[in-house]
């Protein structure tokens, strides 16, 4: 569990950083990437 928990958190963190620079919104983020508007937030907070 305290994997998956970092690793979400990291991942998180390089969404939010690629995301700051290439100027993306979140709606593009998320349905490029296929999942729900709630997953894609939990995954920005970690």
């Amino acid at each position: 569990m305290k994997k998956e928990v970092v690793s979400c958190a990291a991942l998180g963190t390089c969404i939010v950083e690629l995301q700051d620079r290439v100027g993306l919104r979140n709606v593009d983020v998320y349905e490029e990437l296929e999942i729900g508007h709630s997953v894609y937030n939990d995954l920005k907070k970690g």
